[in-house]
């Protein structure tokens, strides 16, 4: 791979997760309820440990040592998912408008960096920064899965994780 298009590729990528690094602690700032406060501040987190991964292999590319990206050392947002599913029942109002706004917006980010991060790993022939891409592609699936979920809860269609919670069709007897 070229150096230039590498560098493009990190350039875009520290872009992705620093913008999504300020705009979940900019949403977390704005949402009152509890659970989706904390929603926001983990996915910043995972954001943040994002940064350190490219870091990480921008030093490895300077010093020529070797980087190992394990998965195990990424904690999916999916994984805090039994302890944001206590969503405090909002009431009715600008609070709740201005959350689904905010979670509509996550969720359009974290598609781009899927689209983003799968995009650039069909391309590129490095090995590392390929399993690095498709790592952090995966970790960004769970987040928009559990911001869909978050979505899914406030708009009250009756979905967790995608699955119906409830069956409006009648069981043949």
């Amino acid at each position: 791979m070229a150096e230039l298009e590498l560098g493009t590729i990190l350039a875009q990528a520290v872009g992705i997760e620093m913008d999504g690094l300020e705009a979940y602690l900019r949403f977390a700032m704005q949402t009152q309820v509890p659970t989706g406060k904390n929603m926001f501040i983990r996915l910043a987190k995972d954001e943040l440990q994002h940064l350190r991964l490219f870091e990480e292999y921008r030093s490895k590319l300077l010093t020529g040592k070797e980087v190992a990206v394990a998965s195990s050392n990424l904690k999916p947002i999916q994984l805090a998912g039994p302890e944001l599913r206590k969503i405090d029942r909002m009431t009715k109002g600008r609070a709740q408008a201005d959350e689904l706004a905010a979670l509509e917006a996550a969720r359009d980010f974290e598609r781009r960096s899927i689209e983003f991060y799968a995009r650039w790993a069909s391309k590129t022939a490095d090995l590392e920064l390929r399993k690095l891409l498709l790592t952090l592609k995966e970790v960004e699936e769970s987040h928009f899965e559990l911001i869909q979920a978050e979505i899914d809860s406030l708009s009250g269609t009756g979905f967790w994780f995608g699955i119906p919670e409830f069956n409006l069709e009648a069981e043949p007897s």
